[in-house]
């Protein structure tokens, strides 16, 4: 029988996978095993499997064949202090999740990756690269700027962020880039 914690993620990844789908249409999955395979210590394994293997073992929601570029890293957690990601040495918890993608195997030149983050009673946000973001006026919203090893990340309400900018990540998401 699986985790109490485990259970809570796979049900976000659901709940993620839903939210996805209603935006963009097309059929979102949860990825079985999920992180499993070339997560953490097993990050070598990304070195050795093919492109479509890699696609669809390295993220936690495996997108529709017409959004290839997507990689989404599910995370839910009961709380989150925000108020860190203004300290020097930011987010100490999303600097790791940040990590974490960055050790997952997927192509960071060619892939859009976002960290979408759950958190009890409060909801949905978003973690996006900074140099991801040409040609998206992400002005329109509200979000917090932060830097992390040097690069530029955005956090912002995940509803607002997919639908502000559907038309927008349709083509960033795509081969069409």
């Amino acid at each position: 029988m699986p985790s109490k914690a485990k259970t809570k993620g796979s049900g976000a990844e659901r709940e993620l996978c839903s939210l996805f789908s209603e935006t963009f249409g097309g059929s979102w999955i949860r990825t079985p095993t999920s992180g499993a395979i070339t997560g953490k210590s097993n990050s070598w394994r990304a070195k050795t499997m093919s492109k479509s293997q890699l696609l669809n073992s390295c993220n936690d929601v495996t997108p529709p064949d017409e959004y290839p570029l997507v990689a989404l890293e599910s995370k839910f957690y009961k709380e989150f202090e925000f108020h860190h990601l203004y300290r020097k040495d930011g987010n100490k918890t999303l600097n790791k999740w940040i990590d974490q993608v960055f050790e997952s195997g997927i192509d960071m030149d060619k892939s859009f990756p976002m960290i979408c983050m759950k958190f009890n009673r409060i909801g949905w946000f978003c973690c996006v690269w900074g140099n991801k973001l040409s040609n998206i006026d992400y002005n329109k919203l509200n979000y917090t700027k932060f830097v992390y090893n040097d690069n530029i990340y955005y956090v912002f309400d995940l509803i607002d962020f997919i639908n502000t900018f559907a038309e927008e990540l349709k083509i960033k998401f795509s081969e069409n880039q």
